[in-house]
């Protein structure tokens, strides 16, 4: 015989279980969507440097069809000034894009791995500024299209 206690209290243990599969569901659900929103970013991260490496490429195929070979500058230890040398470089590279305004180039700024990231990226980007300074004060344009 079944009494209405014991009726009673199975019934919130349906209840509860099913609650508990529903949560389970859920979570289940969220960390799919959530593993699809990893994959989506992943792809687009991934199309994103295809687009940019092509781009560059082409940059590199159109400028070496013109005859255009970009030298790379070097600087001191720890230091974003522009050497002497690195100024012919310069110089010669601001002549060239002077004559083909139709040209766009890329500066970059590179360090050795001593010192922190942190460091090593401002120290690129200050020594990228410096030769970017030194093109304009030849009359390159800083402008660019991305």
């Amino acid at each position: 015989m079944v009494t209405e206690e014991s009726v009673i209290t199975a019934r919130p243990t349906d209840e509860a279980k099913a609650e508990q599969e529903m949560a389970a569901v859920k979570r289940a659900q969220q960390e799919e969507a959530r593993r699809a929103e990893e994959v989506r970013i992943e792809k687009l991260e991934e199309l994103e440097k295809a687009k940019r490496l092509e781009a560059e490429e082409k940059a590199r195929e159109l400028a070496e069809a013109e005859g255009f070979e970009p030298q790379p500058i070097y600087f001191d230890f720890d230091r974003s000034s522009i050497r002497d040398e690195a100024r012919a470089v310069l110089e010669e590279t601001g002549s060239y894009l002077k004559e083909n305004s139709g040209i766009h180039i890329r500066i970059e700024g590179n360090c050795d791995e001593r010192g922190t990231n942190e460091y090593n990226l401002a120290l690129g980007e200050r020594r990228a500024n410096s030769a970017k300074l030194f093109l304009v004060s030849l009359g390159i344009s800083p402008e660019y299209e991305r």
